[in-house]
């Protein structure tokens, strides 16, 4: 198999090529269907032995290696428990530089030792942000105390920085800059959910908040607090799990 042999660069992340870059897409990834760009992080992946996770539906895979690419398809390393018997895949990897980027794909082959993929279309990374915010799973609330008045809130999505709340009505919270205090965030699990081990829902103790954003939706009738946090670390650090955990699963979804 002919593979790229691109230099890969040490000082810095792969950046535009062609006026084919990476574009700013929604819930804080960017996307680039550049093959050259591709082709380039790939090189980098191949040369750093970067481990790689094959996600299918039902399966997450251990770490494994992208041992070489063409033009056409990847080659990988087959994981021990890899089930052989489905199609689509998504490939999730961090790069040199920490950050995270997956592609969806099609397995073509295996054998004993190797899985081979089709070379991706497109490929997909979080961009460069303190708080990366992932969408909950219907029925996720958030409860708090706003001048000793209990409130409750749907939440349509979550960081380990803030949440951002919907409602029929403010509930007495007039103005941003508003301190919320006692905020715990219940998540239920999700269908889905329950057939994963370890993908569950669950209750996070906030502490204290502020009311950064404050809006008003006339077409759904609905109103939007915007909630910055102000948590202890061991919170954060909870919170951080659960939202990689529910990063997967809306990967997964691909795959269905």
């Amino acid at each position: 198999m002919a593979f790229f042999k691109k230099k890969s660069s040490k000082n810095k992340p792969a950046q535009s090529v062609g006026g084919q870059g990476w574009v700013v897409k929604e819930g804080g990834y960017e996307e680039t269907s550049s093959p050259e760009l591709i082709g380039r992080i790939l090189t980098q992946i191949v040369h750093t032995r970067r481990l790689l996770t094959i996600i299918q539906e039902g399966y997450q895979s251990e770490g494994t290696f992208l041992e070489g690419f063409s033009r056409d398809r990847l080659c990988v390393g087959r994981p021990r428990d890899f089930p052989g018997n489905k199609i689509k895949t998504v490939v999730v990897f961090r790069d040199q530089y920490g950050i995270r980027h997956h592609f969806h794909c099609r397995v073509l082959s295996s054998t004993a030792e190797t899985v081979y993929f089709q070379f991706p279309g497109k490929m997909f990374r979080l961009q460069r942000r303190e708080h990366y915010r992932v969408d909950l799973p219907p029925g996720s609330t958030a409860t708090f105390l706003h001048q000793e008045h209990s409130c409750r809130f749907h939440v349509q999505d979550v960081s380990t920085g803030g949440m951002l709340l919907l409602g029929k009505s403010f509930q007495g919270i007039s103005k941003t800059g508003n301190i919320l205090e006692e905020i715990v965030l219940t998540v239920p699990s999700s269908e889905s959910e329950e057939q994963e081990e370890g993908n569950i829902g669950g209750t996070f103790e906030i502490g204290k908040g502020m009311v950064m954003r404050r809006t008003y939706h006339q077409e759904l009738s609905l109103c939007y607090l915007g909630i910055r946090f102000s948590g202890d670390e061991h919170t954060k650090k909870e919170l951080m799990t659960y939202i990689r955990k529910r990063e997967i699963e809306i990967l997964r979804r691909g795959v269905r």
